[in-house]
Formats: structure tokens, sequence, C-alpha cells
């Protein structure tokens, strides 16, 4: 069933809905009716290659996961704008200016051509490298109880530093009686300590060892873990990092049980796991929307039940629409960059992310304001000068290609980044450290849709530290046992 559906089936069908949209791309002359089409046809083009890379590379792969969220960042967002369309302009409540019908069809045009980059940037990859999926190997000679236990205090670690950062502004349950903008703001300006990337390292570890060794003592112990962390973000409204940690733990189970899961894959499950992200974007979407709501409950201005009286008055259909809610945000940048088309950057954007690898403390000088930075300023300075608090927006990486090189450098750049997607997928199959890097790595191809270069290359190396700092202590813990 699944060789027929996989190899006959679903690529008829999917070519005979491409080619229909195609036909009215051309022939119909709206360009609404054009850009709810381009959106609809790269959807389904976008789920063609997703469910290709699954079954032939598995649920660890990194190009899946990367288009699985650039789906809902650019064409489900695309498909919402356009039908928010009126009178040849798009003007909806979420952004402060509006956007004519032209302008919205040439951001879907430019993230088409991303998306095809990212497709020749995996060919030419696996052109010129060939590999063998095989991870039975890293498995092998290592000393995990070890491991266990310095996962465990890595995770603690990071929870201390955690605690030390918010207590720079009163201490963590304090700091919820703030506004949760004003709250990470004032975080953003302290000398913080980066604890994400332990605690993140330490989940990893036990759910590795969990996956291994199949122990329900170990599932407790990590379940543990996995419940405390989420509960401490989503105390402070923190959505990303719950993510990155759900991502790590399942990229860790498909590449131990992900082959077999696959090998019985067939259209119910394809079904399954369509309604498991639908139903995960539509809890994410009302969080996001009540989370206001804890630092109200928690100073008691209000009660439980006034809570749930709001929410019953005020709940919508625009609190799941993509384009109003953090994806048509981040949209933004996007079109305001093709409205108001400046001078190209020819790079300086990607270069700034080496230096911008040091934190404030240690960088000589004011540090540089990343793309994403000036273009909340720039938003704030138009239009929100009259409020205290800068809201941030996000950043397309389709806009800094195109703010960088133009639309074909959107090609170039998203072909490099494709390639680079691959090869970080290979990390999985060459032993354990390169596999563990991977785990920590695999959180940016999500932040990767959403922020800025250098933004993602800072995060990156933040993770990535820990990993060394393991490697390292693992060293010296076999060496003085082995001359003890």
């Amino acid at each position: 069933m699944k060789r027929i559906f996989s190899n006959k089936i679903l690529p008829i069908s999917i070519s005979i809905l491409i080619s229909f949209f195609t036909i009215c791309l051309i022939y119909y002359a709206s360009d609404v009716t054009q850009t709810l089409l381009l959106g609809l046809s790269m959807t389904f083009l976008t789920l063609y290659i997703i469910i290709r890379r699954v079954l032939n590379y598995g649920l660890s792969d990194p190009i899946f996961i990367f288009l699985s969220f650039f789906m809902f960042y650019n064409w489900l967002t695309l498909i919402n704008l356009a039908s928010s369309v009126k009178s040849g302009f798009l003007s909806i409540d979420l952004y402060p200016t509006f956007f004519s019908v032209e302008v919205v069809k040439y951001a879907g045009l430019l993230g088409m051509i991303a998306l095809f980059g990212i497709i020749v940037g995996a060919a030419i990859y696996e052109m010129l490298f060939r590999y063998k999926r095989d991870v039975k190997f890293t498995l092998q000679n290592f000393d995990f109880r070890f491991l266990i236990l310095i996962g465990f205090i890595f995770y603690l670690l990071g929870l201390v530093m955690f605690f030390i950062n918010y207590q720079q502004i009163g201490g963590f349950f304090t700091s919820l009686s703030v506004n949760r903008l004003e709250r990470f703001q004032i975080l953003a300006s302290a000398h913080t300590l980066p604890y994400p990337g332990f605690i993140f390292l330490g989940i990893a570890l036990i759910f590795f060892a969990v996956f291994f060794y199949r122990s329900k003592k170990i599932f407790i112990l990590a379940f543990f873990m996995l419940a405390i962390w989420a509960i401490l973000l989503l105390l402070q409204g923190d959505r990303r990092f719950l993510i990155y940690s759900l991502l790590i733990v399942f990229v860790e189970w498909a590449l131990f049980f992900g082959d077999d899961f696959i090998k019985r894959f067939g259209l119910k499950k394809i079904i399954f796991g369509l309604i498991i992200a639908f139903c995960s974007y539509l809890i994410f979407s009302f969080f996001s929307q009540v989370r206001f709501l804890i630092q109200l409950l928690i100073t008691k201005k209000w009660t439980m039940h006034e809570s749930l009286i709001w929410i019953s008055e005020h709940i919508s259909l625009d609190w799941f629409m993509p384009g109003k809610t953090e994806f048509g945000g981040l949209y933004l940048s996007l079109l305001y960059s093709i409205k108001n088309k400046s001078d190209l950057l020819f790079g300086s954007s990607y270069v700034f992310s080496i230096p911008s690898i040091l934190p404030r403390s240690l960088y000589p000088g004011i540090k540089p304001l990343t793309i994403a930075d000036t273009f909340a300023l720039k938003i704030y300075n138009e239009f929100y000068y009259f409020k205290d608090l800068m809201k941030g927006w996000g950043y397309s990486p389709v806009a800094e290609a195109f703010n960088n090189f133009g639309p074909f450098g959107v090609f170039v750049v998203f072909s490099f980044f494709g390639f680079i997607f691959e090869a970080i997928g290979r990390l999985r199959y060459k032993g354990f450290w390169s596999s563990l890097m991977y785990f920590m790595l695999v959180a940016e191809l999500i932040n990767f849709n959403r922020t800025s270069f250098a933004s993602v290359v800072q995060e990156a190396v933040y993770f990535v530290v820990p990993v060394f700092a393991l490697y390292v202590l693992y060293i010296l813990f076999h060496e003085i046992n082995g001359n003890s």
C-alpha cells in the first residue's frame, strides 16, 4: 500500500492539482485570485515535497522539518492575507500600514523562488555526496550512565542560570507580575547567562537514554524534567523554547524508531500527522492570545472566572488565522521590504552574523543591531513612536535574502541554505557526538523561519557550546578513570 501510494497515486494526484492551479494562474486575470491560487499550489507542492522527504530520508530529516514551518510562515499566511484583500489593498489590524495586492502577490513569488532554491540546493548536495542511513554504529562503546548523570547535572545547571537571570529583575515569580513584553525587554538589556543550551542538552541526553535503553525509570525522570521546564516556560508565556524542546525529543524518537514507523506509512498516518500538526497549531495560537491573562491571574487583578468570561466574549476565528498571528507579524518584514525597497545590503547582514556571536558584555563597543532589530526600530519610529515599549516583529529569511541581493539573490541564498541543511542532516549518522550536535541544531530550523540569520547563528553557537563542554568532560573523566 505504501509503495503504491508513494510512487503512483500521490505523485499523480499532486501533479494534477498543481497543473490545475497553474492553468488557473494563467487564465485568471484577478491579482487576488492569482495570489490565492499561488498560495494553494505552493502549499500542495510543499506538502508533496515534505512527504517525499519523509519517505526517503526519515522523520528526522532537516528539510522536512524546515519546510513544515516554512509552509506555515509563507503559504498559509499568504492564502489568509490574499483572502483579506479588499478593493485591491490589504489592510488588517495587525499591520500599521496597508499594502497593494501586487505587493502581496510579489511576496508569494519570492517565497516560491526560495522554495525552489531549497530544492535545488539539497539536490546539488545529494548529487555530490552519497551517504548511508545507519545509526546503529553510533550507539556502541559509550558510557551512557555517565552521560545520563552529566545530562541531569547540565539540566540543573541550566535551571540555576535561568533563575539567576530572573533574579536581576526581582526573581522569576515576581517578574510574572510584569507585562510580558516589558519583562523580556529588561532581560534582553541585562547580562544574562546562556541557560537554554544546557537545559536542551540535558533533555536531549536523558531522552536519548530513554530511547536507547527503553527504560521506564529513565522515562519517568525525563518526563518530569520536560514537564518542569514546560511549566516554567508557559508561566512566562514562552512558546518558542517549548517547541524547541518537543522538537528535540521528536527528532530523537524519529532517529530510533522513525524508519519502522515509515515502513507502515500510509494515507491514514499522513492524515493523522496532519491532524496532529493542525491541533498543535490551534493550541499554540490560542495560548498566544490568552497568555497575557497569566500576569492578571498571578497579580490577582482578575479571577479565573473573569478570565474565562473574557475568553468566551472575545474568542474568534481571527485568533487562529495565520495572517493575524505571529506568522502574519513576521510576514510584515517581507511586505514592507517590497513596498519600501531600499539599497541592497550585498550580504552585510549575513557577514554580521560572525561578530554577533559575541555577547554584549564581550563585544568591543556598542553591539550593532541585527536586520530584524533595525526593522523593529523602523516600524516603531514610523508608526508606534507614541508607545512606551517597542514591539518585535521577527524577520522573514526571504526578506533578508531579498534585501541583500534582490529577487535572483533569493534563489541563490536559499540554494545555499538547502545545501547546508542537507549537510547538517548527515550529522545524524556520523557518530554519537555528531548526532548530539544535530539535536541541538535542529531547533534552528524553526528559528531560521522567523528571525535574522545573525540571530540564528548566535543561538546555534550558544546551543552547540555545551556539547563541546560535555565532550571535554567525557574525555577527562575516562582518562582519569583509565589512569587510576
